[in-house]
């Protein structure tokens, strides 16, 4: 015995071990019916001649006198025997010759079921209703025909939550989906878990994991969408097919202070030509009612205050923003900076901010190169004391330099305080576009689980059909066909040809040519018109004169073996008459078409020049 599931030979005597019986044995050609099902299996005789023990179902076709061993043996590969003597018992049974009287030992009658006929929509709908549930001990599977759902479901599991055996995970299944979202799983609030009341918005699970397929697009431009998952109160997170996407963002994820409040934004960046490795962004408390509908409508954005103010000035501003990137081999490890953080206080405090610089470590250290710039104050007091001293003072700055190395020049300072500066209005300007680019992907998911919008494929006829009535159908008809006449336009070749007006865009009927241009069309136009007529007459002449020569060198060589032919008999002469036949009545249609050509040539000519002559773009020309 063969085990299917391992692979693994099973000794005869061994097999009670492993199976309770065998039913029947089958290969291509026969099946062995065990007569007796109950008995052990080492006890089952292998002699399939066994009246006793099997029963042949299917009859065996008379076969011929001489039997190919290898053959037979082939039809001896039935399922479940190995042993040599099985083998060669259904070799001699298959090597026997019936005598005349043989007849089948089962007669097998028709079926009565009557053939099975679905129309395309009964195979569309796979299940009676539409839909198909199954329970299991611990879950619950749900299936549901394509376009079936509102939502466009097509699979639902439910199961218990690994941390709540009360609570149930769902997984949702989708398919075609213009948002291209696969997979949905939604894990409920714990029920012994308590809301406040100023979370009456927030979602009733407590965690929400989508999968999205590649191709999400917006304005023209890869969004790169891959997964969102969002905790409630906690974070969210969005992961994107980086390599899609122009900046590289792999990785967004917002932490909340609360279930209204932002804290801070972290993105991840991979492969990109500045080597930025990650940004993060860290937000203060709200201190105005203005700010609470902002950083409420980023995270619930199903809340209606706020959507407003999040992009109009005063923007929301982070109190602190950093930036990490990835070591530079052509940089040397002193200059190459790892790190750059930037503090912003809020605007009614007397503090003034930061700004400093870290460098990657170097080989075999412990300590790294860095730099700690105070900025500059912008109050009164400060303004006017640097007025009276008339001397610009610098804000001080703390430098770390590696050992052995000397400390930066006083230039050295102020170019790197101004570099910092200016990428400081470069981060801010890339949170806030980020900011903006995370909020428009969560309204435009939103829309999309509000409003489903499906995709349909070409090849499907049930949904493609058109819903206009007939009057629209007709005018959708007629509308195509001018187009299709406007790119058919005759003309259309040799007037792109020529200097036109970009204004055209393509649209030739309604271009108005000069003298020069009329006579450089119309020549052009005539002329490839006669090599067109001339070239397909040479190849009717062509087809004619192979016709011809074929004809005669069958001729030839039946007319030279003619005595020979007389001998062998009449055979060569028919198939030779019969070729004739052909040949002569292929002679006859070329000639006849190229008699037609001819005839034809000649007015297609002057067709072509009359209508040359009443077109209107060609007046210059005609005087008309």
């Amino acid at each position: 015995m063969i085990e299917p599931s391992t692979g693994k030979k099973i000794p005869m005597n061994a097999a009670d071990h492993y199976y309770t019986g065998v039913e029947s044995v089958f290969n291509h050609k026969m099946y062995y019916v065990n007569l007796q099902p109950d008995a052990v299996v080492s006890a089952i005789s292998t002699d399939l001649l066994d009246a006793t023990q099997w029963e042949s179902v299917f009859p065996r076709e008379k076969e011929s006198e001489e039997v190919d061993p290898l053959s037979n043996t082939q039809q001896a590969n039935l399922l479940g025997l190995t042993s040599r003597r099985a083998l060669t018992t259904v070799e001699t049974v298959n090597s026997e010759t019936p005598d005349d009287n043989w007849k089948p030992g089962i007669f097998i009658p028709m079926s009565w079921v009557r053939e099975l006929t679905l129309s395309p929509q009964q195979y569309e709908s796979r299940y009676p209703g539409g839909s198909k549930e199954i329970q299991y001990s611990d879950a619950t599977v749900r299936f549901y025909a394509d376009y079936s759902q509102p939502d466009l479901r097509v699979k639902e599991v439910i199961v218990s939550d690994h941390l709540d055996r009360d609570s149930e995970q769902t997984h949702i299944l989708f398919k075609h989906r213009a948002d291209k979202l696969r997979r949905r799983l939604i894990i409920p609030q714990d029920r012994a878990s308590e809301r406040s009341p100023a979370a009456i918005n927030i979602p009733s699970y407590r965690l929400m994991h989508e999968w999205y397929d590649k191709g999400r697009t917006k304005d023209a431009s890869f969004e790169g969408l891959r997964e969102f998952i969002y905790e409630p109160g906690k974070e969210r997170t969005m992961k994107f097919y980086w390599r899609s996407r122009e900046d590289g963002l792999r990785l967004r994820n917002d932490v909340f202070h609360d279930e209204q409040t932002l804290h801070r934004s972290r993105e991840e960046y991979r492969e990109r030509p500045d080597r930025l490795r990650q940004r993060s962004a860290v937000y203060d408390r709200p201190r105005t009612g203005r700010e609470a509908n902002i950083h409420q409508a980023i995270v619930l954005t199903g809340v209606e205050a706020g959507l407003k103010e999040i992009k109009e000035y005063p923007r929301l501003e982070p109190i602190q923003i950093s930036q990490k990137y990835t070591r530079n081999p052509s940089i040397p490890v002193e200059r190459d900076v790892y790190k750059i953080k930037f503090t912003m206080p809020p605007a009614n405090t007397n503090t003034v901010g930061e700004m400093s610089v870290i460098f990657h470590y170097p080989e075999n250290s412990l300590i790294r190169p860095s730099r700690l710039f105070v900025k500059a104050s912008s109050s009164v007091e400060d303004y006017i004391a640097s007025s009276v001293s008339k001397k610009i003072v610098e804000p001080p700055v703390k430098v770390v330099t590696m050992p052995g190395v000397p400390p930066p020049s006083e230039l050295d300072l102020h170019k790197e305080r101004k570099w910092l500066s200016g990428m400081e209005a470069v981060c801010i300007s890339e949170v806030r576009k980020k900011l903006d680019e995370a909020f428009d992907i969560l309204l435009r998911r939103d829309q999309d689980q509000a409003q489903v919008q499906q995709v349909l494929s070409s090849y499907d006829t049930l949904r493609n059909r058109p819903l206009e009535s007939e009057a629209a159908r007709a005018q959708k008809l007629a509308e195509a066909k001018r187009r299709e006449e406007s790119r058919r336009d005759y003309l259309a070749p040799y007037i792109a040809r020529m200097n036109i007006p970009s204004w055209v865009n393509g649209n030739y009927l309604s271009v108005t040519l000069n003298s020069d241009q009329s006579r450089q069309v119309r020549d052009e136009a005539l002329l490839e018109l006669k090599e067109r007529l001339i070239q397909r007459g040479r190849i009717m002449q062509s087809r004619m004169d192979k016709e011809k020569e074929e004809f005669a060198r069958r001729q030839a060589a039946f007319q030279k073996n003619g005595e020979t032919a007389a001998i062998d008999g009449s055979r060569d002469a028919e198939e030779f008459a019969i070729y004739c036949k052909e040949a002569t009545w292929r002679m006859k249609v070329l000639d006849e078409r190229l008699s037609k050509h001819i005839t034809l040539a000649s007015e297609k000519y002057a067709q072509l020049a009359q209508r040359l002559a009443e077109d209107p773009r060609l007046a210059a020309l005609y005087g008309h």
